[in-house]
């Protein structure tokens, strides 16, 4: 699949105690490639013989 490109952005709290990272995609290949880990990753696969999805 390939690199994906984000952008990130740190939110803190007032004492610094807790961070919270924000990444978003940062260009539309990106976003495209997202969008497609996001259906494949609900998608069901056969199992084999050890009951191990197929891929």
């Amino acid at each position: 699949m390939g690199r994906l490109l984000m952008d990130c952005e740190t939110l803190v709290t007032p004492d610094q105690g807790q961070q919270l990272l924000v990444l978003t995609p940062a260009d539309a290949e990106t976003r495209e490639r997202l969008e497609l880990l996001r259906v494949l990753g609900i998608e069901e696969f056969p199992t084999g013989a050890t009951g191990t999805p197929v891929r």
